[in-house]
């Protein structure tokens, strides 16, 4: 019964027991893939020399080989000619044509993402759909990301590599210009003002950076200023209020210690939109 031959491929007659054998190895590998994909990550002597978003890149290649190599061990065991691997990739390629395009595509898009390194595990990126959020895991069909108010949404990776898209990490940058514009009246000094809120900028703004109060508009009865002040990137906490409201509570209550009236005050403009809800 092991040894009666229940099918053929490619004229290769395939048992129950090799078709059992098959299977234990492919489980196998699977098992190995997974242990040396989080081995990778917990590498004492990589951790000091490579990024986290390199051995996470890393150990999915790591993953996918293991699988391939096993694969073909697998078929080799078997005894299944592998120059009729060929005939198999036919019928997959139907099969891509006729529903599984999509899922090759973003498997495609995966690889093309953990090689690129353009996106990586822990970015802050924005899609052009607008949703915005921490990168947590790539993976070969979509990438999951943490939005702001910690919800966590699959994007397919094709959406990733080829729309537009805004990584608010990318690089050694460590600045984002953060302005505030605001409006009081045609009668209140302007020196006053800038010193005031340059007062404010003290709290929030980057050291080794220079915080500046640019006169934009003058009209009969108001004057327009803008706060233009640089923040520093770093793990902030998620959080209910945004920076822009820290910021227009406090020209608020500075500028009515003084008696001056703030006739408008808007949302932050031409800086990181993830800036303003944290």
């Amino acid at each position: 019964m092991w040894h009666a031959p229940l099918f053929t491929i490619h004229e290769t007659p395939v048992t129950a027991l090799s078709l059992l054998t098959f299977i234990g190895i492919i489980i196998l590998t699977w098992i190995m893939a997974k242990c040396l994909r989080k081995g990778v990550m917990h590498f004492s002597f990589l951790k000091g020399n490579v990024s986290g978003a390199t051995l996470y890149g890393l150990g999915r290649f790591a993953y996918y080989l293991t699988l391939s190599i096993g694969s073909y061990i697998a078929l080799t065991v078997v005894g299944v000619d592998l120059t009729g691997i060929a005939v198999v990739i036919g019928a997959l390629s139907v099969g891509i044509g006729f529903g599984l395009q999509s899922v090759f595509n973003n498997f495609a898009a995966g690889i093309i993402i953990l090689i690129e390194k353009k996106v990586s595990v822990g970015d802050m990126i924005q899609l052009e759909s607008g949703e915005i959020g921490h990168v947590k895991e790539i993976n070969v069909r979509s990438t999951l990301i943490q939005r702001l108010d910690n919800r966590k949404i699959l994007v397919p990776n094709t959406e990733i590599v080829s729309k537009k898209l805004t990584n608010w990490t990318l690089g050694h940058e460590k600045f984002h210009r953060f302005r505030i514009p605001f409006t009081v009246l045609r009668k209140e000094s302007k020196e006053r003002v800038k010193a005031l809120a340059l007062e404010v900028s003290e709290e929030f703004n980057a050291k080794k950076t220079v915080p500046e109060v640019w006169l934009s508009q003058i009209s009969e009865k108001h004057q327009e200023f803008e706060l233009v002040l640089w923040m520093e990137r770093e793990e902030k906490g998620l959080s209910a209020h945004s920076m822009t409201a820290h910021l227009l509570w406090s020209l608020d209550t500075v500028f009515a210690k003084e008696g001056i009236e703030l006739i408008k005050a808007n949302r932050c403009v031409g800086s990181s939109p993830f800036l303003e809800e944290l």
